[in-house]
């Protein structure tokens, strides 16, 4: 199975300078604290799944579009920056272990304290995958 998630830290890393943590999470929902510097881009392998128009083929390969989150935490004053720098690092990118370009699904706030919103998105890939 492919996973990018390394290659995609140090695209975020390189690319969108706001952020003081890039790096990949410790929890899966909001927890109840977080003490590492912010802005931060936490990056984790979501989900995969099959496209409805790709079945297996003969050589058992098939491709699949990958989900990676991103928690984008930090406070309401550097959101908007850190957001449109990573859409403009990520939209169209394309991987070499890829076979499409990265893709934005959604994002959403998924709580707001008095000092961060968390807010999560989803980045989708094409990819193949292969029987070994």
């Amino acid at each position: 199975m492919i996973d990018i998630t390394d290659e995609l830290i140090a695209r975020i890393q390189q690319q969108c300078p706001t952020f003081s943590t890039v790096g990949i999470p410790s929890f899966k929902d909001v927890p109840d604290s977080y003490s590492s510097q912010t802005p931060a881009a936490l990056v984790f392998l979501a989900s995969d799944e099959t496209t409805e128009d790709s079945p297996a083929t003969i050589q058992s390969s098939q491709q699949i579009i990958q989900s990676y989150g991103i928690w984008v935490l930090g406070p309401q004053a550097q959101q908007e920056q850190a957001r449109t720098e990573l859409k403009t690092a990520l939209l169209g990118w394309q991987p070499e272990a890829a076979t499409g370009a990265m893709h934005y699904k959604k994002g959403a706030a998924e709580e707001i304290t008095s000092s961060l919103i968390w807010w999560r998105e989803y980045w989708a890939l094409p990819v193949w995958v292969r029987q070994q």
